[in-house]
């Protein structure tokens, strides 16, 4: 786990929801941005931010191998969301403005989703997009809550690295040391300490 002040690294065996109860906790009461894990789903918190970037590969696939329409719409509709997110936060822009674009992204999104397909592929994705709808434009409504979760995939490049080069660690008392010390390095640097 990340944010601009601090980062929490954890080694563990498991990628389950136990791991989440028994070091994140049951009571975060901020906005998650996180990939579509079910243990990150099930993460209790004020709301929930799911990638874009990783629904955008969904869509492209529809797009480029099946031409789909509707897949290029919502990524037209995701993509206006982003671009707006920067206008609408500026300073001194109108509040009312503001909430009147949200609303109308947020009810083109709607108008997307409500449609059914045949096709099984589109049928899928829209079904997922629908079930996790109230995680999809919350970024859109918070300055500071960004649309993806890079931040976190930069945070554990280089743990993957070392996991693809030594092929990890020996045992899982080293993985927990080396966590720990990454989350105290990485939790320095982001207050500009050495």
């Amino acid at each position: 786990w990340q944010n601009n002040s601090f980062s929490y690294f954890i080694s563990h065996k498991s990628r389950g929801y136990q791991v989440v109860q028994d070091y994140f906790g049951e009571d975060y009461e901020g906005i998650l941005v996180h990939d579509c894990y079910s243990a990150q789903k099930k993460t209790p918190a004020k709301l929930h931010q799911l990638c874009l970037p990783h629904i955008f590969r969904k869509l492209n696939f529809l797009i480029e191998f099946q031409r789909s329409k509707w897949a290029f719409k919502i990524k037209k509709c995701f993509k206006k969301a982003l671009d707006k997110k920067k206008e609408i936060f500026e300073d001194g822009f109108d509040s009312s403005e503001r909430l009147q674009i949200q609303q109308q992204i947020e009810k083109d999104l709607d108008q997307l989703l409500f449609l059914k397909f045949e096709d099984e592929n589109e049928e899928s994705l829209r079904w997922s997009l629908f079930r996790h709808r109230n995680k999809l434009l919350t970024f859109l409504h918070f300055k500071n809550v960004p649309a993806d979760n890079n931040g976190s995939e930069r945070a554990i490049r280089g743990t993957k690295i070392h996991h693809k080069i030594s092929n990890g660690f020996r045992n899982i008392d080293s993985a927990q040391r080396h966590s720990i010390i990454l989350s105290v390095v990485e939790t320095a640097k982001k207050h500009g300490l050495n």
